[in-house]
């Protein structure tokens, strides 16, 4: 399940409070994207539009070294030099960074994206800065919340998860 804003932005600074579900089979997100992320013709790298996972968490599961953690990542197409020649998305994992209870209490995931670099925060402090591929992108993108479902089947009848989002902002100059 999703929810998308209406309008799309340019630049800014993109911030939720949330509490991020804790199954191991969903996975809560806050993201930017492009249309054109995955076309290599039109994301050029990146210029021309890319995913900006400004958080994704993967809930608890076996693998201890994700857990009470969250993922910051870019993905774009049609990077130049591309050693896969546009065969495969462009990544960069940004960081992966323990979060405070993350299941259990409120923490900000927030990012700045301007003409030069996406600067990435939790709790209102820096993890990360790049201007990863061939620099941000500078069109519009889509403002997502989101929190992924599994197949139904994985789940008996009854079963319920939460990502309690307690706001979203967006502040443009």
């Amino acid at each position: 399940g999703m929810v998308k804003v209406a309008e799309d932005y340019k630049f800014g600074y993109f911030e939720i409070k949330c509490i991020v579900n804790s199954d191991n089979q969903f996975w809560s997100a806050f993201w930017l994207q492009s249309n054109h992320s995955y076309n290599p013709e039109i994301s050029k790298g990146g210029v021309g539009g890319a995913e900006i996972d400004i958080f994704e968490s993967f809930g608890y599961g076996k693998n201890i070294f994700k857990r009470d953690g969250v993922h910051q990542t870019i993905w774009c197409s049609g990077m130049e030099n591309d050693p896969s020649d546009g065969q495969e998305l462009n990544k960069l994992i940004v960081g992966y960074h323990k979060g405070k209870n993350i299941y259990t209490e409120y923490n900000t995931y927030g990012l700045e994206w301007n003409e030069d670099e996406y600067i990435f925060y939790i709790n209102g402090v820096e993890t990360a800065r790049t201007s990863f591929a061939d620099g941000t992108s500078k069109v519009p993108e889509q403002v997502i919340v989101s929190l992924c479902l599994p197949e139904v089947s994985t789940h008996e009848k009854d079963f319920s998860t939460e990502f309690i989002v307690d706001y979203v902002r967006i502040y443009q100059k």
